[in-house]
């Protein structure tokens, strides 16, 4: 086992739905399924009966590679 892997509790507690994910991304609720269907959205999701769910890391680090570098 490698050191990136993960425990199931910690991959559980890392999903998150489409409210939680909108209110990281900072974007409405209703924006991130049309921005998923647009291919927009590069964060693994996962189907869980009809919800879909998302990786809070993934929300995070693409929330990063967006943000502008700072000026001094």
């Amino acid at each position: 086992m490698s050191s990136q892997a993960i425990s199931d509790k910690e991959f559980l507690d890392d999903l998150i739905g489409d409210d939680e994910l909108a209110a990281i991304l900072r974007v409405q609720p209703k924006s991130i399924p049309v921005m998923r269907s647009r291919g927009k959205l590069p964060i693994p999701t996962y189907k869980r009966g009809r919800k879909t769910l998302s990786s809070r890391r993934g929300a995070v680090e693409l929330l990063k590679a967006s943000a502008l570098p700072h000026r001094a």
